[in-house]
């Protein structure tokens, strides 16, 4: 894919990449990872990879655009994690749909978003945080009722 578009208010923009450029600088396999699996950033009332838009859209929500610069790239990484899953699926020649969600996909992002605090050199409390959350179902809670 190109770079990454970011549709968003001003202060959304800004704050999506200096996350961008924070693995851009200091992972740049993972950047180059994130850039082949997410087409377009774009500001909603909640977050979640859009798999099915054309291209792959992460939209996310206010909490998450408006954390640490840390946590707000290592969620841009767990959604195009999503989209790996998907496409890696549909490349299969099985079901994307089934792949790329519930807690199996969920526990594979979360290792990678960990993966990339830890590489990144993210502040403990976050990468605490984000292990607080395998084997939590977090990810059921419905889309009208996300918060972040």
């Amino acid at each position: 894919m190109d770079e990454i578009r970011i549709i968003g208010d001003s202060d959304f923009i800004k704050k999506t990449q200096k996350a961008l450029n924070l693995i851009k600088e200091r992972n740049p396999n993972t950047y180059r990872f994130i850039n082949n699996y997410i087409g377009i950033i774009k500001q909603n009332k909640y977050s979640g990879m859009d798999v099915f838009a054309n291209p792959p859209t992460f939209l996310v929500g206010k909490s998450t655009s408006d954390s640490d610069t840390f946590w707000y790239a290592s969620c841009i990484l767990h959604d195009a994690t999503h989209s790996f899953l998907f496409f890696s699926a549909e490349k299969r020649g099985e079901d994307g749909s089934i792949e790329y969600q519930g807690h199996d996909a969920e526990m594979a992002c979360l290792t990678k978003q960990i993966d990339l605090l830890k590489a990144i050199k993210a502040p403990q409390y976050l990468i605490d945080y984000a292990s607080s959350l395998y084997d939590t179902n977090w990810y059921d809670i419905p889309v009208s009722k996300r918060n972040w």
